[in-house]
């Protein structure tokens, strides 16, 4: 049986007389309803992933996962996690959280890799390998401790489709000074390494997970992002090329990976969430803050526009660089956009800084105005179970947007509405018009819906007085900022 929870989120702006339904839905289980067995690469996770605690020589502990692999003592985790580490804790979950101290037996470089060697048996199970790369279409995941959340979590993942045979740091960065730009002066990873293009995040605290297949196998050990992984681009190495026992043959580097660095995604203790309220955000609870994770959005990452730019598709760019043809380009591009991220779905939006914020973590929806509370918007990205889940998401923002009576179809704009194989999308505008006289325009709204095979994503922008932002600069800016935002906003990724 199925339940739909409404919520009621009113418009920061009161001139906009607009009143936001949030439609959520819970299922409810019969009690009578068994158990299902786990599959099997539940059975690995839980049997041989584990939790790796690394602290520095700075005094700082990095958080990251790794899993058992050859014997019940050896574990296989990102070099970037524990690089440097002068104590290496590895606990398992599974075997009631027994942990035990670890040294590093081997690296590898060139990929990544740390091979541990447990100082006592904790009753790891080890998992087993694929012998060849995955194959299109398959359904992996994966499994570890994004965000140093306090239990294991299984989340599915994509690698993306490329036209090359094999993929390297060289599909992401356009030369190796570039790439040495990032990472910093550490060696590893190495520039041609062989990569698999992950088309979903990998969130910090992921670094050292393992990707499993249907059966349990690992296919890739999860490694690191652009920008802590929200950009989208991220990548794995492979199991089958780099995961044997002659890899781990380089000495152990001396020096941590560099701090900073926009590559890796292990997560640091001591890190700060943004807790957001109804004013502007504050640091809030530390990233490993275990109930506090569903409560916040955790600011991800904050850049120029110009600078995130280079991270998104070619299409994406376009259309951003579209918005701002008629106005002040280079001005537009310094404007600083900040990317949360929602840890409970993984979603990521952005903003422009310095705008207020409200947002439920419940709903998953945030809502955004400007100071003079002329421009609003609104997002909502919903990670659902099932394609009908994505559906009554798609039709609950919608008949959002069509309940607001203030707000009505403009005639001269069309409804516009593309449809792929698992992509679908819709834009329209509404108008508000003038009390008094009704031929004049006075509000704008405009929507996007896009469903992403079951994911949904829901966006509004509202102007309350068009007449007056146009004639302001920095309003009009704003306007165009937060469509370019829209674009940059993602998915919860699978």
């Amino acid at each position: 049986m199925r339940v739909r929870e409404k919520q009621v989120v009113r418009c920061a702006n009161p001139a906009l007389r607009c009143v936001v339904l949030l439609v959520c839905s819970a299922s409810i289980v019969s009690p009578a309803a068994g158990a299902q067995a786990a599959s099997p690469d539940e059975q690995a996770a839980k049997s041989g992933v584990v939790r790796i605690e690394a602290v520095t020589a700075s005094r700082a502990t990095k958080v990251g996962t790794g899993f058992c692999w050859k014997d019940g003592i050896h574990v296989v985790t990102a070099l970037h996690v524990v690089a440097g580490s002068k104590i290496i804790s590895v606990i398992s979950e599974g075997n009631g959280n027994k942990q035990t101290p670890a040294v590093i037996e081997g690296v590898s470089l060139v990929a990544d890799l740390a091979l541990l060697r447990l100082k006592s048996d904790i009753g790891l199970k080890p998992l087993h390998t694929v012998k060849t790369a995955p194959g299109r279409g398959q359904e992996f995941t994966i499994w570890g401790y994004p965000r140093a959340v306090p239990e294991i979590q299984g989340d599915p993942i994509r690698f993306s489709r490329t036209f090359e045979p094999t993929s390297t740091m060289g599909s992401i960065f356009k030369s190796e000074a570039a790439f040495r730009k990032v990472v910093g002066d550490q060696n590893f990873p190495g520039y041609q390494v062989q990569i698999l293009r992950v088309g979903s995040i990998i969130q910090p605290g992921h670094s050292g997970a393992p990707i499993c297949d249907s059966g349990g196998q690992v296919v890739g050990i999860a490694d690191g992002g652009l920008n802590q992984g929200v950009a989208s681009i991220n990548w794995a190495i492979p199991a089958a090329k780099y995961l044997s026992s002659d890899i781990f043959k380089d000495p152990p580097p001396t020096q941590e990976a560099s701090s900073g660095s926009d590559l890796m995604s292990a997560t640091e203790e001591g890190d700060q969430d943004v807790s957001v309220g109804s004013g502007a955000p504050q640091a809030g609870a530390k990233a490993n803050g275990g109930s506090k994770a569903n409560e916040v959005l955790h600011l991800a990452w904050s850049a120029p526009l110009s600078r995130i730019l280079e991270t998104v598709s070619d299409e994406d760019a376009d259309e951003i660089d579209e918005l701002s043809a008629d106005i002040d380009r280079d001005h537009f591009e310094k404007a600083v956009i900040d990317v949360y991220e929602d840890y409970e779905t993984g979603a990521t939006i952005a903003v422009p800084h310095g705008m207020t914020l409200s947002f439920s973590a419940e709903k998953h929806a945030l809502v955004a105005s400007s100071p003079d509370e002329q421009l609003v918007m609104l997002v909502q990205i919903v990670n659902n179970d099932t394609p009908e889940d994505g559906a009554e998401a798609w039709s609950n923002f919608d008949e959002l947007i069509q309940s607001l009576d203030t707000w009505q179809k403009d005639p001269k704009m069309k409804d516009l509405l593309q449809k792929d194989t698992n992509y679908k999308s819709l834009d329209m505008v509404r108008i508000a018009r003038d009390t008094e006289d009704e031929t004049v325009i006075r509000g704008q709204m405009t929507a996007s819906l896009i469903l992403d095979d079951d994911d949904f994503m829901g966006s509004a922008i509202f102007i309350a007085d068009l007449p007056a932002v146009a004639k302001s600069k920095a309003n009009t800016e704003l306007a165009r900022l937060l469509q370019a935002c829209v674009v940059l906003s993602d998915f919860a990724k699978e």
